[in-house]
């Protein structure tokens, strides 16, 4: 590949900004606001009516637009149309950025717009911005400039990468697949206590081995929270987790930041785990402000703002900011049923969020939480089943995650000419 193919360019050459105003003639389309979208999947395929919807649904899109968000555009809120999108309406908060197909294929574009070196520039750029809420606009994305091969090269190298994002969606598929499996078996044991109904009635219940349903009871009592199994308990939160609130180094203290002890903010709370932070403090920050470590396995909840109730579990070492709780299982109360408690009752903790447009939920209010818990042997016996599926969506994460590094490190020798692409992918 001989670098004098290339050609260096702005993306205001080849790409334009699409704000067509949909048509609206149906009775229900399918809105995408910024949180419908994540890193390349559209979160949400559902009707709703045209009546309720809010007034920044406004714009049209087709296939092969990239649909960006303009608020923190390092968050991940971006997808590639690659479907007939005629009943969808989106958020004016998303550029719609549809390519020249004569200069630059589109999903080139789009695995250009989203490599990890561009989004952190254009965060960067929103940051520097200031304001709120850090914010892009299409002038800055325009300025961007790249190395372009030709379009037969673009297409070869989108054929190289998008293998790996392949792998990357299956890996993120199956430990989306474990979690649900994880959640399932919570729900009927723990929340609607299936195995007790069943044995209740005189029956086996479903699925379920002869040994481990002689270890559930067969009668309810009265509690709190009403009927519970007979011999379990209602405890506070704080009596089976460690509540931990986090705090944030002060900024104006160069001193406290640029070390090695991992920090999140309640941003990285909407990741599926959390896997790396969002900071590094030092130790000196660390012991100089209220943040706490948080082991591996801890669940952290987001409790003010934007994030509110988004829930995760940290896969490192790691402190976090004030807007983030951690719950870290104590003694024999195992992280991944604390993890799953939360999945399940979600709902119900930011019930008690208090405030006017910040809402906020206190570490208090999470501390005199209720919540059920089983006897020992039928929380082991749980443990025992969970464990391996917690350890296997982690494996399959850090494998996608490493995918993900690979690919954007590709991105730009691919486009430089550094690497070759392979003959057989240029004559296809």
């Amino acid at each position: 590949m001989e670098r004098s193919h290339r050609v260096q360019s702005t993306l205001s050459e080849m790409v334009q900004s699409i704000s067509v105003t949909h048509r609206f003639d149906k009775a229900q389309l399918i809105f995408l606001n910024t949180s419908d979208i994540y890193k390349g999947e559209v979160l949400n395929r559902s009707h709703t009516d045209v009546s309720s919807m809010p007034g920044q649904a406004k714009k049209s899109i087709q296939r092969g637009d990239i649909l960006l968000s303009e608020i923190r555009p390092a968050n991940g809120r971006w997808v590639y149309i690659d479907f007939d999108a005629d009943d969808y309406v989106v958020s004016t908060k998303l550029m719609v950025l549809r390519a020249d197909q004569t200069k630059i294929d589109s999903r080139f574009l789009y695995l250009f717009l989203t490599s990890s070196e561009v989004s952190s520039r254009l965060q960067a750029i929103a940051e520097y911005r200031s304001g709120t809420f850090p914010q892009i606009t299409f002038d800055q994305v325009a300025e961007l400039e790249i190395e372009l091969p030709s379009l037969t090269q673009q297409k070869a190298i989108v054929d190289i990468l998008d293998s790996l994002d392949s792998k990357i969606r299956v890996n993120q598929q199956i430990a989306s697949t474990l979690e649900q499996i994880a959640q399932t078996i919570f729900k009927s044991w723990f929340v609607d206590f299936d195995p007790v109904h069943a044995k209740a009635r005189g029956e086996q219940p479903v699925g379920m081995d002869t040994e481990t349903a002689a270890l559930f009871p067969d009668a309810f009592e009265e509690s709190e929270l009403g009927l519970i199994p007979a011999g379990w308990l209602l405890k506070r939160v704080d009596a089976v987790a460690d509540v931990l609130l986090g705090g944030t180094p002060s900024k104006s203290k160069s001193e406290y930041w640029d070390g090695d002890v991992a920090w999140i903010n309640s941003g990285a709370v909407n990741e599926f785990r959390v896997l790396k932070p969002s900071a590094y403090i030092t130790k000196l920050g660390h012991e100089k402000s209220s943040t706490k470590l948080l082991r591996p396995g801890t669940t952290v909840l987001a409790i003010t703002g934007a994030t509110l109730g988004q829930f995760s579990r940290v896969e490192i070492p790691t402190t976090a900011n004030q807007s983030v709780i951690g719950l870290s299982g104590l003694g024999s109360y195992a992280d991944e049923y604390i993890y799953l408690w939360v999945a399940n009752n979600i709902s119900d903790i930011i019930q008690k969020a208090t405030g006017g447009a910040q809402q906020h939920i206190n570490r208090n209010d999470v501390c005199e939480h209720l919540i059920v818990m089983p006897c020992d042997s039928i929380l082991q016996n749980f443990t025992d089943m969970m464990r391996p599926l917690f350890v296997e969506m982690v494996v399959l994460l850090r494998q996608s995650m490493t995918l993900e590094e690979l690919r954007d490190s590709l991105l730009p020798g691919l486009t430089s000419g550094d690497l070759e692409i392979p003959a057989e992918l240029l004559e296809a």
